[in-house]
């Protein structure tokens, strides 16, 4: 078969295993309700730093955030941009990013390790190439994980749109874009997921390694994160430049990704990139070696 096919062959049999599975309606129904909360909070946050300004209307709140940005430090026209980041959407951007690790790791732990402990995967590497059996299974991995982000986001932005805080059609510029950031993320842990999936062949395991191995990323996102707080604190001003080591945390890359200058957001998206082809192609390249 041609390698596209077989490609589109897993991916499709992938979002639609973990689109019916009882673990994943579970999932899905926990992400919402949880995210239902996450969305009200983040409202209220919003409204409360609103009122601390002593306004209500939109424009206004804008140009204010934009003043205190300046006198801050910050340029002035990454001032005016960063202000008109809806901030409801925005915190809720972060607790996307926070919990989609844990989304990836429950959906796709047993991705692979499970093929491989009842020899199912026997049946698919005889009739597709081992490497577009991994591309499928990490596609169908990410592709499930976005529909859920893009759902919650969403759902999000209706309720600030409601709200009042954001216009219709940045419902769908900052919505469209926040989901965005959202996907290339959970891209690079869909792709960390599936590499470790394809080294067991006990779920269990699999899902420990997974859990261990996020753990290890996060640690030089949190330590890097916390220099830069004591930098910015010591120096009055905004948080730096991400340090050299803290690109191994994918969930960094979000103020990149959202950076007003073209070049920021493509180091974002070249960093995304990079982690998905050295996961996914050396997750590929030992599962050519396995004896499965």
């Amino acid at each position: 078969m041609n390698p596209l096919t077989e490609i589109r062959l897993i991916f499709l049999r992938e979002v639609r295993k973990s689109l019916r599975s009882v673990k994943g309606i579970i999932l899905a129904v926990l992400a919402f309700l949880a995210s239902g909360v996450a969305a009200l909070i983040c409202i209220y946050a919003e409204s409360g730093a609103r009122d601390d300004m002593g306004v209500q209307d939109t424009e206004s709140f804008y140009d204010l955030q934009e003043k205190a940005m300046t006198s801050a430090g910050a340029a002035p026209d990454l001032a005016h941009y960063m202000a008109r980041v809806p901030l409801s959407l925005l915190l809720f951007l972060k607790f996307t990013i926070w919990i989609g690790p844990g989304i990836v790791a429950i959906l796709g732990f047993d991705t692979v390790a499970s093929d491989i402990q009842h020899r199912a995967v026997r049946y698919w590497t005889v009739r597709t190439r081992r490497w577009t059996y991994m591309v499928g299974k990490f596609l169908g991995l990410w592709a499930t994980v976005s529909a859920v982000t893009l759902a919650l986001n969403v759902m999000a932005a209706l309720a600030v749109m409601i709200k009042g805080y954001i216009s219709f059609g940045a419902f769908f510029t900052w919505g469209l874009r926040f989901w965005l950031v959202s996907a290339l993320i959970v891209s690079t842990w869909c792709s960390v997921a599936i590499f470790i999936s394809a080294q067991f062949k006990t779920p269990l395991l699999s899902l420990l390694a997974t859990f261990g191995a996020f753990f290890l990323l996060w640690l030089p996102g949190i330590v890097g994160w916390v220099m830069r707080l004591g930098e910015a604190v010591k120096t009055k001003s905004h948080l730096g430049e991400l340090k050299w080591f803290e690109y191994l945390y994918p969930n960094g890359y979000d103020d990149l990704l959202l950076n007003p200058h073209p070049a920021k957001v493509l180091t974002g998206v070249g960093a995304c990139i990079v982690f998905m082809i050295v996961f996914v192609g050396g997750g590929a390249a030992l599962f050519e070696r396995r004896d499965v």
